[in-house]
Parts: structure tokens; C-alpha cells; sequence
């Protein structure tokens, strides 16, 4: 009967050993497990590797993407919005002769959003250039009216020059007369005055005269 109890006491040890083996073997599988997996490149990499991949560069990729972000793309709901972005590395900067169907439609949906961005541009860009088209016949108006106005002016001075000429004339004519006057006056006086001493003096003889 010992040789029975010994066995079994070894069967024991043996379960108990499984019993224990077994955790450490579960734990070296999920570490291995854990050290297979491979870890997710950053989206900056894949997107240079897609890029890379179709021959397209980085600044070219960039434009492509700021007209998406373009203010006036603000009509593009976000999901849109969202969409285009996620799709171009693979649509957009895929040959054309190498695009699948949805593909093809995204590239149709960027265009069609290009061209609406072009076309309200181009829109702002004419109305502005009516606004400068407007703004310069207003200058020439103006500065027609300037050069009327100076021309004016200019015959106004001359006009008012030539009669200040005139009336300098004048003045020195009048000037002149009343001198001549004033001469004349004096003359008179002066012959009043030699009429009168005449007749003193003939007064005076004719009454020596008449007392002799």
C-alpha cells in the first residue's frame, strides 16, 4: 500500500507544478503577443509615403489642401469638409488613368468646389475693378474741373491785371490834370493879383493927376 501512497503523492506535486506552470506560460504568450504588434505609423508618414508613392510634392499638396480650407469654401458642411481632406491623398494625387470610380468622383467634387472658389473671386475681382474703373473717370472729372477752374482764374488775373494797368493810367493822368489845374490856378491868381496892383497904381496917378 505505500508504494500506492507515494504515487499518488506524486501526482500531486505534478498537478500543483501545472497548476503554476500554467500562468507564467499565458503571461510569456501576451507579452509575445504584445511585442508582435506592430505599431501605427503617424499620419504625417503615411501621408509623405502616399505622396512619395504618386510623384507629388509636399508644397503642391499643401495648396491643394488651403483651397479646401479656402474661407470660401465655408458653404461645404463639415462632413464634406472632413471628406475631401481625408480622400485627396488618395484620389487627387492618384494618375487619372489609374483612378477608381469613387476616385474620380471625389477629383470631380474638388474641381467643382475650384471652380466655384475661382469663379466668386473672380467675381470680387471685377466688382472691385468697377469700383476703380468708377473712382478714375471721377478723378479725370475732377481734375477737368481743376484745370477749368485754374484757367479760369488765370483769365481772371489777366483781366484784373490789365485794369489795374488801365487804372494806373488813370490815376497818373488824373495826377497830371489836377497839377495842371493847380498851375493854372496859381497863374490866374497871380495874374488877379498884378491886374489889381495895376489898378492901384492906375487909381493912384489918375488922382495925382486930377489934385494938380
Amino acid at each position: 500500500m505505500a508504494p500506492k501512497k507515494a504515487a499518488a503523492g506524486t501526482k500531486k506535486v505534478t498537478d500543483a507544478s501545472t497548476i503554476e506552470l500554467a500562468p507564467k506560460g499565458a503571461a510569456s504568450g501576451s507579452k509575445r503577443t504584445a511585442e508582435a504588434a506592430p505599431a501605427e505609423e503617424p499620419a504625417s508618414k503615411r501621408l509623405a509615403a502616399t505622396l512619395k508613392k504618386h510623384g507629388v510634392s509636399q508644397p503642391l499638396y499643401k495648396h491643394v489642401v488651403e483651397i479646401i480650407e479656402h474661407p470660401l469654401a465655408e458653404h461645404l458642411s463639415p462632413d464634406s469638409h472632413e471628406m475631401l481632406l481625408a480622400v485627396l491623398p488618395h484620389s487627387l494625387c492618384v494618375p487619372s488613368d489609374e483612378r477608381q470610380e469613387f476616385q474620380e468622383a471625389s477629383v470631380q467634387m474638388m474641381n467643382q468646389l475650384m471652380s466655384q472658389i475661382s469663379a466668386t473671386m473672380q467675381a470680387s475681382l471685377d466688382a472691385e475693378n468697377e469700383k476703380v474703373a468708377g473712382a478714375e473717370a471721377k478723378k479725370a472729372e475732377l481734375e477737368e474741373n481743376i484745370l477749368a477752374a485754374e484757367t479760369a482764374l488765370s483769365e481772371a488775373q489777366a483781366v484784373t491785371s490789365a485794369h489795374q494797368t488801365e487804372l494806373s493810367v488813370a490815376c497818373a493822368a488824373t495826377q497830371s490834370v489836377l497839377a495842371e489845374v493847380a498851375r493854372a490856378r496859381e497863374m490866374h491868381k497871380a495874374s488877379d493879383e498884378a491886374q489889381a496892383l495895376a489898378q492901384t497904381d492906375k487909381d493912384a496917378l489918375e488922382a495925382a493927376v486930377v489934385g494938380d
